[in-house]
């Protein structure tokens, strides 16, 4: 892949050093579609996605891009990826290093655990023709810069993390923008979910900047982040 050093030059006034690295993408595991409704591996309505609130639910499996590993559950038909920003403070070490770097681990993941089914379901209108009976979809969790934009601060600032992702984000040597799109044509997905925080997706975002093949992926918009996903969030 494009980036892989932990200090990355900005411009002629400055460099960002990023001491935890990338944060790895990864398969995080899948759910169902049939007779008009979702539902998830264990046939009812949480994802089961391991994350501090669910250690052992869905194994994880970070994606070796580098030897185009990317998994695939055996008994999926379908691929989507959900795009993230960045990783921020609980997505580094986790689980006693059980898992080098996890994207969405903390709060992120536990809210998706709890939502995404459900908002799966509460937006079939809007979605579910593009779904067809007995698909199986796997899930992978995709941040459009794996370096830590936050810098780790606690609690976030969100005016710094903004201002180092633009900053990564309109590099026009090793492009970042080209460094996701080589990762998700790398993926394939049948559907993506963008579904950063509002004002990175609104600047970054709004088009749909990183097709693949030819009519995939199937493009929708998640109206939060999913740290702050609830049973009405809108999907379109």
């Amino acid at each position: 892949m494009i980036h892989k050093k932990k200090a990355i030059k900005i411009n002629n006034n400055g460099i960002f050093t990023f001491v935890n690295g990338i944060c790895e993408d990864q398969f995080v595991g899948y759910f169902h579609f049939n007779n008009g409704s979702f539902y998830s591996v264990n046939k009812d309505d949480v994802f089961d996605l391991a994350c501090d609130k669910n250690i052992n639910g869905q194994g994880r499996i970070s994606l070796d891009y580098d030897n185009k590993n990317i998994h695939v559950s055996q008994t999926t038909s379908k691929k989507m990826v959900i795009l993230l920003e960045s990783p921020h403070i609980n997505e580094f070490n986790v689980q006693n290093k059980k898992y080098k770097t996890a994207p969405a681990w903390g709060k992120t993941g536990a809210r998706f655990n709890s939502f995404f089914i459900k908002i799966l379901n509460y937006n079939l209108k809007n979605i579910g023709n593009c779904f067809k009976n007995n698909d199986v979809i796997d899930v992978y969790f995709v941040n459009a810069i794996r370096y830590q934009c936050s810098l780790g601060i606690s609690p976030i600032n969100k005016s710094l993390r903004d201002f180092i992702f633009y900053a990564l984000w309109d590099k026009q040597n090793d492009s970042f923008k080209d460094d996701l799109l080589e990762r998700v044509q790398m993926i394939d997905p049948d559907y993506l979910i963008i579904a950063p925080t509002k004002n990175i997706k609104e600047k970054c975002f709004r088009s749909n900047p990183i097709p693949t093949s030819a009519g995939r992926p199937v493009f929708f918009t998640a109206e939060t982040h999913p740290s702050c996903w609830n049973k009405n969030t809108t999907i379109i």
